[in-house]
């Protein structure tokens, strides 16, 4: 039995666990009203009417509990026919003369102190009436559904009653108390981490627990995961998007709020940061007490605390670590005991082999997985049934130690790499060329015209007759994270437009006598004591297997296995869909859906090389992998004309069944990103999984196709302990998931769980035996490291075509598990991961620069 932080929400106990919830409809009057605001900037863009999520910042404010907006896609069809437009949601009703204000004073703030109060009189009363057990329904799937507005909700029962007790982190303590705040989380407010770096310098960070409500493909009940992280406050207001504010009656809420930075008034003045939204003016007008922020920060986190934002450097690692995690299991079985633990069973038959790992260099390190030793032949072997004679490899670099960690791993590939001189073509191997060009203004930081500087590049590019790669050197400074006018991405694009898909290898910059780096003692090495260049190993092996698409053959057959025995087929395509929906920098300009996708032609026959393409809108057909991935980078990202719903989705699902359709003959298994796609197809849903439409229609009536659904979002119960088997010697110490596939009782879901590579090595499970609050002070410089956890994929099958389902899960299982250049397992199968991969390096690729598990 695998234990996760996932229960199910019996029908009997909806009542008693999830209680009612206080809703406040509007109808056209308000929606009306709110259209008439005045149109305010937008940043790059036309003035546009503010979204209503600027009004939650107020209403979390001045009634100090969780408030949620919901817009009309999230309503119910029953509200929709009773002419709701939208809703504003909290547990309690809201003080009349605080949501009257509130709504006043943001209007005015609006319209610049004129009080023509549209919006307060337009909102109707509250609905104190709402039981969440009147919602819920089981759908023809067998699937409990229910409408947007209660998913958004329904956890602020259940989250006080895990709050109202305080966490045992080991039998005699020590305990942290759990504080709500206006997000629904659960923050453990006074029982910090810190690590201090240096003698000026201390870090800290807070627990959070978060909670969400979940469905599980014909599960006639809900359920609810739980996960927990490690939330590092910033010491500085620079970059912070958030921040959380106590309130000075300790029983209420943490507020968090959005904040921004106020440049300043006159000339030497400061930059100040503010709540945004208008939330202290409204606060104010209620009477409330003060949301200023402390503009100087005090050395140990205080009343207001900004969030780290994106990846930096911090003293303090992410995550809380597995032991952790099992502890918040027991404490929510001991706070909620109507919520019923999901019940994963394994059998002898879903074990998935140990993997071999495809490799460059032969590791010393090997773990307790037998490595699979790529050559330069089987290389230029993957390269030729691509359709390419050779492979060209440009090193483009700066500095002289680039260089010299470059030709390092080349001449451990191919020795003859270790002698070439700059600007010379080498043959270190029949089919394989390596030259390398110094650079140093093209890539260079900064705003300049790299074309021009591009230009022998580029003559190369057009000489050549092979696959050309680029290896790239880009100076990075992980304490400060991206520079400005980072070089990176426009040496990537302009690569790609010369057909060449980019690998950077990232150097530190040069040291500097004015700043005294905040880290702790690196010891020196000499060539007897210096360590393998990871970093260095594991680029070259991405640009050199994952970019160009190499499988060695042995990691093919043990993919494979006996997938294809009995169905009369001798191959398959294995097909990756990826889609996100990515917001654009400029605020009012429409979002652009990303889609890109990848398929490995599998072949039984052992001496055939497996086919990596990816479908190309450039050349509007299959492509081998790099020039696919060049063809992606090379143009702006995603389609404004494709969406999620609506007419969009529509040309969404006929631009997706013409990349398939476009597929050469054969079998097809198609693994889908759940959580990007389902709103597309509506079969891919919980409540109509199976019985919606789902993708590959026109294929599906010509050949045999199967769908697998992958998810590896937060939705994924997440795996604390395995019962049975092994244990550790110390009974309070989660055991780590074994090599199985676990699928849920009375389901069709399946989990495939994993602990990390990191987690797995030496010292690596640190998280397993203490938690950060019980470290002690000899081991406590790991604090700077990240705690793994465990994790998992959930894999569920709506089309099984002439597969059975345990097939297709364990064939996605070793997809997952047996990796084209990662040194240990990825979340998603290989197709999937690929495709994933090529969206994530795109120059334009943003995303929410908030960390992730803050």
């Amino acid at each position: 039995m695998l234990a996760t932080l996932g229960y199910r929400i019996p029908a009997e106990h909806v009542t008693d666990l999830l209680g009612q919830v206080t809703v406040y409809p509007w109808g056209d009057d308000f929606a009306g009203a709110w259209q008439r605001l005045p149109r305010t900037p937008r940043r790059g863009g036309a003035p546009a009417t503010p979204p209503y999520r600027q009004l939650l910042t107020g209403l979390a404010a001045v009634h100090g509990q969780p408030v949620r907006i919901i817009d009309d896609w999230q309503l119910s069809d029953d509200d929709r026919a009773a002419g709701i437009k939208g809703m504003i949601l909290t547990s309690d009703a809201i003080n009349p003369f605080r949501l009257t204000t509130c709504l006043r004073t943001f209007e005015r703030q609006l319209r610049k102190g004129e009080d023509l109060n549209t919006l307060a009189p337009a909102l109707p009363s509250a609905d104190t009436t709402r039981a969440f057990r009147d919602h819920i329904t089981v759908a023809e799937s067998g699937t409990a559904t229910a409408p947007g507005w209660l998913f958004d909700s329904a956890t602020w029962a259940i989250m006080a009653r895990v709050g109202s007790r305080k966490l045992a982190l080991d039998d005699n303590g020590p305990y942290l108390a759990l504080r709500m705040d206006t997000d629904g989380s659960l923050l453990a407010w006074d029982d910090l981490v810190s690590n201090q770096w240096g003698a000026d310098y201390t870090g800290y960070a807070m627990l959070r627990v978060t909670a969400r409500i979940i469905t599980l493909p014909r599960v006639p009940d809900l359920a609810v995961v739980f996960d927990a992280h490690l939330s590092r406050i910033n010491n500085q207001w620079r970059g912070s998007k958030n921040a959380w504010i106590e309130r000075d009656k300790p029983e209420l809420p943490v507020l968090r709020v959005p904040v921004k930075n106020v440049p300043p008034k006159t000339d030497g003045g400061r930059w100040t940061t503010e709540a945004a939204n208008h939330a202290a003016a409204i606060a104010q007008a209620c009477g409330m007490e003060r949301l200023d922020l402390d503009q100087d920060l005090p050395p140990r986190p205080a009343r207001t605390r900004p969030l780290v934002p994106g990846p930096r450097v911090h003293p303090v690692g992410k995550g809380p670590g597995a032991r952790l995690m099992l502890r918040l299991a027991e404490h929510i079985a001991r706070t909620c005991p109507h919520l019923e633990p999901l019940e994963w069973a394994k059998d002898k038959h879903t074990k998935v082999k140990t993997p071999r790992r495809q490799v460059l260099t032969d590791p010393k390190d090997k773990g307790t997985e037998t490595t699979l030793l790529v050559t330069p032949d089987i290389i230029t072997g993957a390269v030729a049934a691509a359709g390419s004679h050779r492979l060209r490899l440009l090193c483009l670099y700066a500095t002289s130690a680039a260089r010299h960690r470059m030709a390092t791993q080349l001449a451990a590939v191919a020795s003859a790499a270790a002698t070439a001189l700059d600007d010379q073509a080498v043959d270190v191997h029949p089919g394989l060329v390596v030259s390398f060009h110094r650079v140093p203004e093209l890539l260079e930081h900064g705003n300049r015209d790299r074309v021009a500087l591009a230009s022998d590049i580029e003559v190369i590019a057009k000489q050549e007759t092979g696959t050309v790669v680029a290896w790239v050197e880009t100076e990075y400074d992980p304490k400060t994270g991206k520079a400005t006018d980072d070089a990176k991405n426009p040496v990537r694009r302009l690569l790609s437009r010369l057909d060449i898909t980019a690998q950077f290898l990232a150097t530190p910059p040069p040291p500097t006598t004015t700043d005294a780096p905040r880290r702790q003692p690196v010891k020196t090495t000499t060539a007897t004591t210096a360590k393998a260049d990871h970093p260095a190993m594991a680029a070259a092996a991405d640009l050199l297997l994952r970019t160009t698409g190499v499988l060695h053959p042995d990691l093919a057959r043990d993919i494979l296995r006996d997938f294809l025995d009995g169905t009369g087929h001798s191959s398959v395509h294995l097909v990756g869909l990826h889609s996100r929906l990515q917001h654009s920098a400029v605020d009012g300009t429409a979002p652009k859906l990303v889609i890109t996708a990848t398929a490995i032609h599998a072949h039984q026959d052992p001496h055939r090389f497996w086919q990596v393409r990816m479908w190309s809108d450039t050349a509007n057909r299959w492509v081998p992998q790099s020039a696919g991935i060049a063809h992606f980078h090379a143009g702006p990202i995603g389609s404004a004309q494709h969406g999620r719903r609506g007419a969009k989705a529509v040309q969404t699902r006929l631009h997706v069944e013409s990349i398939l359709d476009a597929l050469p003959s054969g079998p097809v298994v198609i693994m889908i990103d759940a959580a990007a796609l389902r709103s597309i197809y509506p079969g891919l849903q919980n409540h109509q999984f199976a019985v919606g439409a789902l993708p590959a229609v026109s294929l599906t009536a010509q050949r045999d196709v199967a769908i697998v659904r992958c998810n590896t979002s937060r939705e994924v119960p997440r795996p604390v302990h395995r019962h049975g088997g092994h244990q550790p010697g110390d009974p309070r110490q989660p055991a780590a998931p074994d090599r199985y596939v676990y699928q849920l009782a009375s389901s069709n879901v399946w989990l495939f769980p994993k602990s990390s590579r990191i987690y797995r090595a030496k010292g690596g499970s640190i998280g397993a035996r203490y938690t950060p609050w019980t470290l002690p002070d000899n081991l406590r410089h790991l604090l700077k490291d990240d705690w793994h956890a465990y994790t998992g994929t959930e894999i569920a099958v709506p089309q099984a075509g002439i597969w059975s389902e345990r097939a297709l899960v364990l064939l996605t299982a070793r997809l997952c598990d047996h990796t084209i250049t990662w040194d240990d397992r990825t979340l998603a199968p290989m197709p999937l991961h690929l495709a994933i991969r090529a969206d994530l390096t795109h120059p334009d690729y943003r995303t929410d620069d908030e960390e992730t598990n803050a």
